[in-house]
């Protein structure tokens, strides 16, 4: 058998507990229940920052947050360190990244250079950091910014079935990062926030009467259920992109030969302990979906 391929999955803020395979009843998730049910489903995965950019920072690198230098949203991380993209580049892969990045500092919306600013990913395909999933943008291996019209997740998954189809007679190692279900939670498609239009949501049973959003921001249990829609919405349409991948891995015969992995950087509170976003130390925060799969 010959060298097998990764494809590593990640989207933003996604917690474990909001996927049908982990025990939700209400979210729809077809293609990663059905994939996670021929995988290892893991139970207790927890990041060891539950903030995006030193989340992502140790995904990458392995590297506790104060050793890759990326600590806290918006630090750079240190260019000088090892990443997985340099450790498969040695070992004859190709090597991808394509979707959210959010190590570079700032200004979040520029282009990252050729260079060691990319932790050695060679095909790059990255997005800005604006927090908006529709009608976004994303640069090139040349610093050239391409325009994405609608929904970013299927621009994104686009990009990675075309490394998937364009690289199949040589080992490759993809990361593919998704921005969702990150809020803003409602800026999904409109099919896919009609699934839950009329759907009773249950919330954890540690989500109190009033929540603290920051800024002297309060927000019900009813507005939280809202949220949820939006959010649920997000990973119904992740969903479908996932197995949008692995109907491409099938089709192009590499299946079998590709270690599929699916989890995220951390999770969301949505109101549970009274609090909202993340950063917090309870599992609604830490705890995070990953499904890992090699076939055999």
């Amino acid at each position: 058998m010959s060298k097998p391929n990764l494809l590593f999955v990640f989207s933003d803020q996604h917690r474990w507990c909001d996927l049908g395979c982990y025990g939700n009843p209400v979210v729809k998730s077809p293609r990663l229940d059905a994939f996670a049910a021929k995988a290892l489903r893991f139970e207790h995965c927890i990041s060891n920052s539950p903030l995006c950019v030193p989340a992502r920072g140790s995904m990458l690198t392995g590297l506790l947050p104060m050793k890759h230098r990326a600590a806290a949203n918006d630090l750079p991380i240190d260019t000088e360190v090892e990443s997985i993209a340099h450790l498969f580049a040695q070992a004859g892969y190709r090597t991808g990244y394509i979707g959210k990045w959010h190590l570079a500092g700032v200004p979040r919306i520029r282009a990252v250079p050729r260079g060691k600013g990319r932790l050695g990913f060679e095909e790059w395909k990255v997005s800005s950091v604006a927090h908006g999933h529709s009608n976004s943008a994303y640069f090139d291996e040349n610093d050239v910014c391409h325009p994405i019209e609608g929904y970013e997740p299927i621009k994104h998954t686009d990009l990675a079935i075309e490394f998937i189809e364009r690289n199949r007679e040589r080992p490759w190692a993809l990361c593919l990062s998704w921005g969702p279900p990150h809020d803003p939670y409602h800026d999904v498609p409109d099919e896919y926030k009609e699934l839950y239009a009329e759907v009773d949501i249950p919330l954890r049973p540690n989500v109190p009467e009033r929540i603290d959003a920051g800024r002297n921001a309060v927000l019900s249990r009813e507005q939280i259920a809202h949220n949820l829609r939006g959010y649920y919405a997000h990973i119904t349409a992740l969903d479908e992109q996932f197995g949008r991948l692995l109907d491409a891995l099938e089709r192009t015969g590499q299946l079998r030969n590709t270690i599929i992995v699916y989890t995220s950087d951390h999770g969301d509170m949505h109101g549970s302990q009274g609090y909202m976003n993340k950063q917090l130390p309870y599992e609604e925060s830490v705890k995070v979906p990953l499904v890992i799969f090699w076939d055999g």
